[in-house]
Parts: C-alpha cells; sequence; structure tokens
C-alpha cells in the first residue's frame, strides 16, 4: 500500500527552487516542441496527482485527464496553474477533452508565451502544420455546434 503525503504543497528540485519557478525557464530553453511538451506532462501529471490525491506513478501520459476522475472544479484549477505558471490560455473544455495527457500539453506548449517561437516555428516547417493554437471562444464553439447540428438535421431530412 503506499502513502502520498499531501500535507506537502511544494514540489522542489534538487537545487531547492520549487518547481513552477523553473519550469518557464526549462520551457523557454527547449530545443524542440518534444522535450517541451515532456516537461509540461511531467508537470500537469504532478499536479494532477496532488489534486486529485494519487501517486504520480499513477497517472498515464496517454490516458485523458477525465479518466482519473477530474470534475469541473479541479480542471478550472489546472486551467489556473497552467495560465499562472505557464502562461498558456487553455479552457476547462481543453482540460477535460477525452485526449491523451500528452496531446494536452503538446497544446499547452503551443500556447505557451515561454516557448520560443524559433522553437514553434522549426516545428510547424517540419510538420507543416501549425503547432500555435488559436484559443476557441465561447461564441466559436457554439457556432460550431450550431453548424454540426444544422448538418445533422439536413442530413436526417434528406434520409
Amino acid at each position: 500500500m503506499r502513502t502520498i503525503d499531501t500535507q506537502r504543497s511544494v514540489l522542489q528540485d534538487g537545487s531547492g527552487n520549487e518547481e513552477g519557478s523553473q519550469l518557464h525557464l526549462q520551457l523557454a530553453q527547449a530545443e524542440n516542441v518534444t522535450t517541451a511538451a515532456d516537461l509540461v506532462t511531467g508537470a500537469l501529471k504532478r499536479k494532477l496527482a496532488k489534486a486529485m490525491m494519487m501517486a504520480v506513478e499513477d497517472i498515464d501520459g496517454e490516458q485523458p485527464v477525465s479518466s482519473y476522475g477530474v470534475d469541473s472544479l479541479v480542471a478550472v484549477e489546472v486551467r489556473t496553474w497552467v495560465f499562472k505558471e505557464i502562461k498558456a490560455d487553455i479552457s476547462v473544455f481543453d482540460v477535460l477533452s477525452n485526449v491523451p495527457l500528452a496531446t494536452l500539453a503538446r497544446t499547452i506548449v503551443g500556447r505557451s508565451k515561454y516557448v520560443n517561437e524559433a522553437v514553434m516555428e522549426a516545428e510547424s516547417v517540419l510538420t507543416r502544420e501549425p503547432i500555435r493554437v488559436a484559443s476557441w471562444t465561447h461564441y466559436d464553439w457554439i457556432d460550431s455546434l450550431h453548424h454540426n447540428l444544422i448538418k445533422l438535421i439536413s442530413w436526417y431530412c434528406v434520409c
């Protein structure tokens, strides 16, 4: 049986500095998007483990956040933490979406103000896809839903 120290709220690296204060420096020094995404994935695992009172080893980067029982309150906490520590604007829907944690981390890296622009451009050239992801607003989401509903209704009426 594993025990988890829920009283300890500050993760520290070997130098005794708080992890959050070092994450933005590591992201700024990342040489590629994969390295930055790995850093964010690790930080997200630690954040989720603490929030859900689980061991970090029990969080799998290939599983969606929602598979760990994350509710909207925890999702808001994660969103706020991401905005504060990584300077990336994501929505609660992004956190609760059914995508693996590693994919969420890559989205966060694409929106982070700390990741070097040259790294993002190099990745964009290699994959021939834009990495920076524009943040959806509430209205964009409603427009998309409305458009899909119209298509569905049109298809249903034809059949």
